[in-house]
C-alpha cells in the first residue's frame, strides 16, 4: 500500500486531516493539489510532514525559469517528498526548477524532493492537442514530454499508467512513472501496440483513448490499480474513488483484489 497515493481534495484542512486519520495505518502517501493548496496553504503540508506521512505536492509548476525556481525552493524547504511541473514549461525551467530544489535540500542537509514532469492531462482524449494543431496522437506527445524531462534530470514524469510500458522500455526502470486517474474497476481498452515508438510523421489519432467512459467523470485514460502496476507504475494516485466512498479504507483495500 506504500506505492499509493491518495489526493486530499477537498477545500478545507478538517475534511483533509479527517481522511488522514481514517486511513492511517494503511495510506501513508498524501497528494496535496491545487484545491487544498489554494484553500489552505503550506501548513497543511507541515502538518502531515510533522504526523510523519509522506507528500507529494501537485501545483504542476508552469512559468519562466527564476519563478520556477523560487517555487521550487519553496517545495523543498517544506520538505514534500515529490513535486511537479508541467513539461510545456521547456527545458530551462526545468532545469532551474531542478537546481534550486537540490540547492536548498543541500543547505538544509536534508533529502531533495523527486520532481516530475507532467505529460498530457489524464482527462484529456487528445482532440484539444489535435484542434490546436498537433497532428500525431497522445502517446507521441507524451513520448516527445517524457523526453524531456530525461533530457533536464528530471526523476521522472506524471502519465497515464497507459503510457507507463512505454515510458519505462524507453527510459528505464529507475525512470519514475506516477499516475493518476485510477478508477476501482479495469478499464476496456489500451494503447494499441507499438503506439508511441513511432516516428513523428507516423503518428495518428487514436479515437480510441476515453471510449466507454461515463460523461460524469472527466478522466479519459484510466487503468484499475492492479492493472496500473502491471503496467509498472511506480506510484498511483487515488481520489475520487477512495474520497468519495461509504469506506474510505476498505475502498484503499480493495484496490489491489
Amino acid at each position: 500500500m506504500n506505492r499509493i497515493i491518495v489526493a486530499l481534495d477537498y477545500n478545507n484542512r478538517e475534511d483533509a486531516l479527517k481522511l488522514v486519520e481514517n486511513l492511517s495505518g494503511v495510506i501513508s502517501f498524501y497528494k496535496v493539489g491545487l484545491e487544498l493548496y489554494t484553500s489552505v496553504g503550506p501548513e497543511i503540508i507541515r502538518e502531515l510532514k510533522g504526523k510523519g506521512l509522506k507528500v507529494f505536492l501537485d501545483l504542476k509548476l508552469f512559468d519562466i525559469p527564476n519563478t520556477v525556481a523560487k517555487a521550487s525552493r519553496v517545495a523543498s524547504s517544506l520538505g514534500v517528498d515529490i513535486f511537479n511541473l508541467h513539461l510545456l514549461a521547456g527545458g530551462a525551467a526545468l532545469i532551474a526548477a531542478r537546481e534550486a530544489a537540490q540547492e536548498e535540500a543541500a543547505r538544509r542537509n536534508q533529502a531533495a524532493p523527486k520532481i516530475l514532469g507532467v505529460t498530457i492531462l489524464t482527462s484529456s482524449s487528445g482532440i484539444e492537442w489535435q484542434n490546436l494543431g498537433f497532428n500525431c496522437a497522445v502517446p507521441e506527445l507524451v513520448m516527445r514530454l517524457t523526453e524531456r524531462a530525461n533530457e533536464a534530470g528530471l526523476d521522472g514524469v506524471v502519465a497515464s499508467a497507459q503510457d507507463a510500458a512505454v515510458i519505462k522500455e524507453r527510459f528505464g526502470k529507475e525512470f519514475l512513472v506516477v499516475s493518476p486517474g485510477i478508477r476501482s474497476t479495469p478499464h476496456l481498452t489500451s494503447p494499441r501496440r507499438g503506439e508511441g515508438k513511432g516516428k513523428v510523421d507516423d503518428c495518428i489519432p487514436s479515437p480510441q483513448w476515453g471510449e466507454g467512459k461515463s460523461e460524469e467523470d472527466d478522466q479519459k485514460r484510466t487503468l484499475s490499480a492492479k492493472e496500473a502496476f502491471s503496467a509498472g507504475c511506480d506510484y498511483i494516485v487515488v481520489g475520487r474513488p477512495v474520497t468519495q466512498a461509504p469506506d474510505p479504507k476498505n475502498a484503499c483495500l480493495e484496490l489491489l483484489t
